[in-house]
């Protein structure tokens, strides 16, 4: 088994993209097209949701004849479904730019705008890692002071 010691190291042959790999990115671009529209609709329904939400959570609050302060306190979910939305400003439009970029190629046959199409869905997978890794991140802070938390209540029954 012969092993490539240098992946990125130029091939006198060059590229070649067969017409089923061209098949395979003209729906992986539809589909990339599809989800990011979906995306920007959720996106903006999510903006819309935590307008409501703010209200309808401070509303609440006072119902059930919560302090003032806790009502502020619910109400601040607004901004963090607004700023949760934002975040995924960056990676739907890298999305979409795959799929436009990509189909363009395929229309054009010209190679640099598939390696710009490609060069978006990098950014856009590197985006969701490093998110991905945050989130794990706070979940394992959170389940350490849970688990903290508990083994302390536990001691003072």
């Amino acid at each position: 088994m012969e092993e490539n010691s240098n992946l990125y190291a130029e091939n006198t042959n060059g590229l070649h993209v067969d017409n089923e790999a061209k098949m395979y990115l003209a729906e992986t671009s539809k589909w990339a097209k599809f989800l990011s529209i979906i995306g920007f609709i959720g996106m903006g329904l999510m903006v819309v949701m935590g307008f409501f939400m703010g209200s309808i959570m401070s509303n609440y609050a006072g119902l059930m004849g919560m302090p003032e302060t806790e009502g502020i306190m619910m109400g601040s979910i607004s901004l963090i479904y607004i700023l949760i939305a934002l975040l995924y400003i960056y990676p739907l439009w890298k999305l979409y730019q795959f799929a436009d970029l990509s189909k363009q190629a395929l229309v054009t046959n010209d190679s640099t705008l598939l390696t710009n199409a490609l060069e978006a869905q990098k950014s856009m997978f590197k985006f969701m890692g490093i998110w991905v890794i945050v989130v794990l991140a706070i979940y394992a802070i959170l389940l350490v002071i849970a688990l903290v938390s508990f083994v302390f209540i536990g001691a003072k029954m």
